[in-house]
């Protein structure tokens, strides 16, 4: 796990940064990792969002997620889709690392 710190809040989460954290069909070890850091800094993308939401008082509800997750996060998994990118599992860490965002900087 790699720790992000977010850049408005000053708050540190951790996040999934591999294939075998994100939960990749790692045996194509190349295209794995180029998935995982792509699915990272999707992933970081959106966490920053929340985070700028929750510093200007909002507190980003489901639907705010799942619009967060559709516009950073689908087009990666979709891409890398054939390495297990779409998958339940990596959608599930994807969608929970968004919530330990929204918990972390609304808890200030």
């Amino acid at each position: 796990m790699e720790t992000f710190v977010l850049p408005h809040s000053g708050k540190e989460v951790r996040l999934p940064a591999t294939g075998a954290e994100w939960e990749l069909y790692t045996v194509a070890r190349g295209p794995c990792a180029r998935a995982a850091r792509s699915l990272t800094t999707a992933l970081k993308k959106a966490c920053v969002v929340i985070d700028k939401a929750a510093k200007d008082g909002f507190r980003p509800n489901e639907k705010g997620l799942s619009e967060l997750y559709e516009k950073h996060l689908v087009p990666v998994m979709s891409k890398y889709a054939d390495l297990g990118a779409y998958d339940t599992e990596t959608r599930s860490h994807a969608y929970a690392a968004m919530e330990r965002v929204v918990e972390v900087v609304v808890a200030r």
